[in-house]
């Protein structure tokens, strides 16, 4: 709905590009280890992303 939209993240630039920066090195991390991928084997990036991606989330409601 057209409401709905509006409650879309309004996350500063810089947070987006972050975000997307920490996406591609846990991508690049996962991608490297296939096919032996194991539990937490990219946690630093992983981390690193989800850490960003809380703080999108969360700005908005700030």
């Amino acid at each position: 709905s057209p409401q709905r939209n509006s409650l879309t993240l309004k996350a500063p630039i810089g947070l987006v590009k972050m975000s997307e920066y920490s996406a591609k090195d846990y991508g690049r991390c996962i991608a490297a280890k296939v096919p032996e991928i194991e539990h937490n084997m990219c946690s630093k990036e992983f981390l690193a992303l989800r850490a960003c991606m809380q703080t999108a989330v969360i700005f908005p409601l700030l």
